[in-house]
Formats: C-alpha cells, sequence, structure tokens
C-alpha cells in the first residue's frame, strides 16, 4: 500500500470517528442558526486579529483583549456555539494527537532535544 492509499485510509478512518461525527452534529446545527453563526464568525475574526497582532510582536491593546474576553463570556451563554467550539477542539486534539504520533514514528524534531549528559554549548 502507498504512502497516499494509507492517508486516504486514515482520512477515512477520522471521517468515522466519533469526534468528526459529533463535531458535523455541532455544525449542522449552529449552520442553522444565523444569529449563532454570526457570533462565531465575529469571535473568530477577533480572535484571529489578536493571535495575528501578536505574531508580528505587537502588543494588543487592553481594550481588544476586554473586547474579546467579553464576547467569549456571552459565546459561553450561547449553546450551540459552545457546543460546536467543544466538538471542534475534541477534533482537533484528536488530529493533533495523530500528526504526534506520525511525528515521533519519523523522529521528526527529536533532534531538538538535549541528551540529559549533554549540555549547552557556550555561547
Amino acid at each position: 500500500m502507498s504512502v497516499y492509499d494509507s492517508a486516504h485510509a486514515l482520512s477515512r478512518a477520522l471521517k468515522s470517528s466519533e469526534e468528526y461525527k459529533a463535531y458535523q452534529q455541532a455544525r449542522a446545527a449552529i449552520e442553522k442558526d444565523e444569529g449563532a453563526m454570526w457570533v462565531l464568525r465575529d469571535f473568530r475574526k477577533r480572535q484571529m486579529e489578536l493571535e495575528m497582532a501578536q505574531a508580528a510582536g505587537q502588543k494588543p491593546s487592553d481594550e481588544k483583549i476586554a473586547e474579546l474576553n467579553k464576547l467569549a463570556e456571552a459565546i459561553s451563554l450561547h449553546k450551540q456555539v459552545t457546543e460546536f467550539l467543544m466538538q471542534e477542539m475534541r477534533l482537533l486534539r484528536l488530529v493533533a494527537d495523530v500528526q504526534k504520533i506520525m511525528g515521533e514514528a519519523l523522529d521528526l524534531l527529536d533532534y531538538l532535544e538535549l541528551d540529559k549528559d549533554q549540555k549547552e554549548p557556550d555561547r
């Protein structure tokens, strides 16, 4: 079996997982509610703006952080949005676990770990 065939088999297995099924149900429910979708999109937009600013080395203003926190509080009161975010997180955790397994199997990034007896070189 080729690597690509295995990747497609893994994709099918992920799609049949309970995490994916629960995510799809939560997604279908939220897509039926225009208000819930607006809240979710607005939250994600503001969240990405904040993360991009931080990645660019900019410190977000207290006002931006307060806005995002206020929106997060509002989201916690919206059952469909909260359920969707929870199921999305479960699915992303599964995908991250699979990625970690593959990375470990291929010895990716293992060079970043120092041996216990090895010390950092003088700079």
